[in-house]
């Protein structure tokens, strides 16, 4: 049946003898199958032999179920091609079963090492998140997601899929999963539970602070470094959000740091005209209560980069640069 609907290896498996399933604010529940290894043939000759009387689900007959269509019709069908197609079968769900507890150990220890859970979220940061194999990524997903529902009821493949593709939007990025689940991309971290919103990633940074060049500047909450590179020759402009690369002629040295102020107009790279900050932050979808607490760089009255997320196209780097403006910022704690 799980492998008609497009299973993966967990769904082939099948039922399992021993099961353990956490149960929400019950812990651990240990299930156990005994007569799960027996065929239908045997228990009925058992219970013949014993004077026992099965009873019989009359349901069991109607093809309108799938799983009753499979094993009525389909079944027998698969027996004229190969006569051991259930030994078949079975074989590969006790393998299919083995690789998956190999998965789900090595994936527990990985999520005691690298997952951090404060009231009712988990974070994992992003680093430690891309490093691990797309397989072990899902599964730990997987867990993650059985540790804060107490269970996997209508989880689906495609929900694990949505989170693993959002995991390369920017900070900010978040989508819905059922039980009013919410997966969310921070700076540094992956967020999974209710209750994110008041998470936000950015301290409260007040006032404006002025950079030096060359130096680190202590901000509220951040650190920030600034260099100069006399080449453009090289640069990883994937390095991290936190990162920008600006030609150092066109930001110059009078540089400050601060948040939004009303009537902010920030032109992003590659567009022609500015747009108002608060549109932009709404078009990128920052979440509202993050939008304050934003850092921007600000040469002048011109907004170089909006912390995280994009630089203006007023001091990009391109072929006419000679210098290049490195910024990092860092937080503390």
């Amino acid at each position: 049946l799980h492998l008609v609907r497009g299973s993966g290896t967990r769904g082939l498996q099948g039922l399992r003898p021993v099961l353990n399933r956490t149960i929400a604010g019950a812990g651990c529940l240990r299930v156990i199958r005994p007569l799960l290894c027996l065929g239908r043939a045997e228990t009925q000759v058992y219970c013949c032999e014993a004077g026992l009387l099965p009873r019989q689900d009359i349901t069991n007959l109607s093809t309108e179920p799938l799983r009753n269509r499979i094993r009525l019709e389909v079944l027998p069908l698969l027996k004229t091609i190969n006569p051991a197609f259930e030994e078949t079968i079975l074989r590969t769900a006790f393998i299919a079963g083995e690789e998956m507890a190999l998965l789900d150990e090595v994936t527990s220890q990985m999520k005691a090492e690298l997952v951090i859970r404060q009231d009712d979220v988990l974070m994992i940061e992003k680093i430690e998140m891309h490093r691990l194999h797309p397989a072990l990524k899902r599964n730990l997903l997987r867990q993650m997601m059985e540790e804060l529902l107490g269970g996997l009821k209508d989880i689906e493949a495609r929900h694990i899929e949505n989170i693993v593709q959002t995991m390369d939007k920017p900070a900010g990025r978040r989508i819905d999963l059922p039980y009013k689940l919410v997966f969310q991309v921070d700076y540094e971290h992956y967020l999974l539970g209710w209750g994110i919103d008041e998470l936000c990633p950015y301290p409260p940074c007040q006032g404006e602070y002025r950079l030096g060049v060359g130096t680190e500047t202590f901000l509220d909450g951040w650190v920030v470094k600034t260099e100069i590179l006399p080449s453009p020759i090289g640069l990883d402009l994937s390095e991290s959000s936190l990162v920008a690369y600006l030609d150092m002629d066109k930001a110059g040295t009078d540089l400050i740091v601060r948040t939004r102020a009303e009537g902010d107009q920030f032109q992003p790279l590659g567009m022609e005209d500015a747009k108002s900050l608060k549109e932009f932050m709404i078009d990128n979808k920052i979440p509202r209560n993050w939008r304050a607490r934003v850092p921007l760089l600000i040469s002048g009255k011109e907004i170089l980069w909006l912390v995280g997320y994009r630089i203006g196209e007023s001091a990009k780097v391109d072929e006419n640069t000679r210098r290049v403006l490195r910024v990092e910022f860092r937080l503390l704690g």
